[in-house]
C-alpha cells in the first residue's frame, strides 16, 4: 500500500516535469506539420526546439525527480507526523507491531490462509522452540554429534 501512495507523487512529478519542459518543442513539431514556417524567425525557433530537445529532456526528468523526491519525502514525513511518534525509533518499533498485524488481516480478507513454512514442521523446530539459545546448541550437538560427547567423557 505504501508503493502505491508513494508512487502518486512520483507519477505526477514526472508528468508535471515533462511537461513543462516538453511544451515547447511541442508547439515546433505542430508549427513544422501545419505546413513549414511562414518566416525566417519561425524557422530558427523551431531549428532552436528540435536542438534542444535532449537539454529539455534532461530538464523534464531532473525536474519530475526532484518533485516524485520531494513528494514521497512529503508523505512520508506527514504519516509520521500524523502517527504521533517522538522520534524514528519509536516509528520503526511501532511499525514493526502494525504492519504485521494489517498484513494478515488483509490476508484474512482476501481470502489466503495463513501460511507456515515447511520447516516450523521440522522435529528440531519443534523440540527446540521454548529452548535458550544455550540448551538449543547443547541439543543439537548431542543429537547430531554424539561422537564428541563420548570422547569428553573420556
Amino acid at each position: 500500500h505504501f508503493l502505491v501512495g508513494s508512487s502518486i507523487p512520483l507519477f505526477a512529478g514526472a508528468y508535471a516535469g515533462y511537461r513543462k519542459q516538453v511544451k515547447p518543442a511541442n508547439i515546433a513539431a505542430d508549427v513544422a506539420g501545419a505546413g513549414g514556417c511562414a518566416d525566417a524567425a519561425e524557422a530558427a525557433a523551431l531549428r532552436k526546439a528540435v536542438a534542444e530537445a535532449p537539454i529539455a529532456a534532461a530538464r523534464a526528468l531532473v525536474l519530475g525527480s526532484v518533485l516524485s523526491v520531494g513528494g514521497v519525502a512529503l508523505l512520508c514525513g506527514s504519516i509520521f507526523y500524523a502517527s504521533g511518534y517522538a522520534s524514528m525509533n519509536d516509528a520503526v518499533v511501532g511499525l514493526r507491531r502494525w504492519a504485521p498485524a494489517k498484513r494478515q488481516q488483509f490476508e484474512k480478507w482476501i481470502g489466503l490462509r495463513e501460511y507456515v513454512p515447511p520447516s516450523q514442521h521440522h522435529e528440531d523446530i519443534i523440540a527446540t522452540r521454548n529452548m535458550s539459545e544455550d540448551d538449543e546448541v547443547e541439543y543439537l550437538r548431542k543429537k547430531y554429534f554424539p561422537a564428541t560427547d563420548d570422547e569428553e567423557q573420556n
